[in-house]
């Protein structure tokens, strides 16, 4: 056989495979993908972890809708937020709920900060003592104590706010010129 030979024998075999071939249907590559983000408003429809939307915490921020209509406890006030993340209740943030659930207080207490184990964790004598250990200041550490009990181990990436009334009773115990508010991983890392 000569090299001509298996050349056309290779070609009549693809020829008859391509036959014997069907087409189904036309491939459309990434047909099923959700579409990119156009715009702000596509973001202002995603809820976070709490089911609230940007425009949601916007909407509060800039003061179109006031604390008395969307804190539930009664204890949220917003002159010790910095930015639209903080503006949301106890009652809102689902972890905080559960716990109180858990422990049964969710029945008799109105707000996060009059739980007993709250007033513990921002005791100046506990946070003194517990301070120099992480090496903070008396706020950051409470700041950490609160979110650690409330929703558990927190890393550098996965961080979220805690609730207004949190932030001001904080803010006002230990206060301080330098308050830069919440940030996520990305906004501390930039």
């Amino acid at each position: 056989m000569s090299l001509s030979d298996s050349v056309s024998n290779e070609n009549s075999s693809d020829e008859s495979s391509s036959d014997e071939m069907q087409v189904v249907g036309i491939v459309q590559p990434y047909a099923d993908e959700p579409l990119a983000h156009t715009s702000d408003e596509d973001e202002d429809d995603e809820e976070d972890q709490d089911g609230l939307t940007p425009a949601v915490l916007r909407a509060r921020f800039e003061d179109e809708v006031t604390a008395k209509d969307w804190c539930t406890c009664g204890e949220c006030a917003k002159e010790n937020l910095t930015g639209a993340l903080e503006y949301r209740c106890c009652k809102e943030i689902v972890q905080i709920r559960q716990k109180l659930t858990f422990d049964g207080s969710i029945e008799h207490l109105k707000c996060i900060t009059k739980h007993s184990d709250f007033s513990a964790m921002t005791n100046r004598t506990v946070l003194l003592q517990v301070g120099p250990l992480l090496k903070r200041f008396l706020r950051a550490v409470a700041y950490r104590w609160l979110v650690r009990w409330s929703s558990g181990y927190m890393g550098w990436n996965n961080t979220r706010p805690l609730p207004a009334c949190v932030y001001h009773i904080l803010r006002q115990t230990f206060y301080s010129e330098m308050t830069r508010g919440y940030q996520s991983g990305q906004q501390r890392e930039q």
